[in-house]
C-alpha cells in the first residue's frame, strides 16, 4: 500500500469520526433538553397543582442563561395571575442577578411582579438596589434580564463614597455598563452632590 493511499484512508477515518461525534453529540444534547423541558414542567404543573387557590408562600427561582449570568429571586408569598400563569405577583422580594464580568447586583423590594418565562421582573414599593460601592433607592425598578438592561424610575436617590445624586431616571445597561441619568421634564435639573 502507497503512503498517499494510507493518508487518503485516514482522511477518510478522521471524516468519518468526525460526523459520527458531531451527530451524537446534537443528538444527545436534543434529547437532554427535551427531558430537562419535560421535568420542568411536570414540576411546575404539581407546583401549581399542589397550591392552596393562587397563593404560594416562599418562593425562590434561579435561572443561568448560556453565558453563565445568573438570576436569583425570592419572595415571602406570591400570587398566580389567572390570566398568565407566567406571571406572579411577588411580596418582600429579593433578587440576585450575576452577569459575568460586571459583578453582583442586588435589589430588594416590597412588591414585584416577576414573569417565569422571560425572568423580566418589575419591582415597586420601597425599592432598593445595591450594585457594588453603588445603593439607589427609588419607586420602581424595570429589569429585563433578556436585553441585560434596567430602568430604575420614580424619585431615584443614588448614593457611593464620592457622590449623592437625585434624578427621575436611570438607565443601565449590564453587559457595556453604560448608564444614562435624566430628568422627564427637560428643563429640569439633576441634584448632585460631589464630594472629592
Amino acid at each position: 500500500m502507497t503512503k498517499s493511499k494510507i493518508y487518503q484512508i485516514l482522511i477518510l477515518v478522521v471524516i468519518f469520526l468526525i460526523v459520527s461525534l458531531t451527530y451524537y453529540y446534537f443528538y444527545n444534547n436534543k434529547n437532554i433538553n427535551q427531558s430537562n423541558n419535560e421535568i420542568k414542567n411536570s414540576i411546575e404543573t404539581e407546583f401549581l397543582n399542589n397550591t392552596n387557590g393562587s397563593k404560594i408562600e416562599d418562593i425562590f427561582y434561579i435561572s443561568t442563561d448560556k453565558d453563565g449570568n445568573s438570576y436569583e429571586i425570592k419572595s415571602e408569598n406570591a400570587e398566580i395571575f389567572q390570566e398568565d400563569v407566567y406571571l406572579l405577583k411577588l411580596s418582600k422580594v429579593s433578587a440576585i442577578i450575576k452577569i459575568e464580568g460586571s459583578g453582583i447586583v442586588k435589589i430588594y423590594s416590597g412588591s414585584a411582579i416577576y414573569n417565569k418565562n422571560n425572568l423580566n421582573t418589575y419591582f415597586y414599593n420601597n425599592v432598593r438596589m445595591d450594585y457594588n460601592e453603588h445603593k439607589i433607592t427609588s419607586e420602581d425598578i424595570d429589569m429585563n434580564f433578556e436585553n441585560k438592561n434596567i430602568k430604575v424610575t420614580g424619585n431615584v436617590n443614588y448614593i457611593n463614597n464620592k457622590s449623592n445624586l437625585n434624578a427621575d431616571i436611570v438607565e443601565m445597561d449590564l453587559l457595556t455598563k453604560i448608564s444614562k441619568i435624566y430628568m422627564k421634564n427637560k428643563t429640569d435639573k439633576i441634584k448632585a452632590n460631589i464630594i472629592n
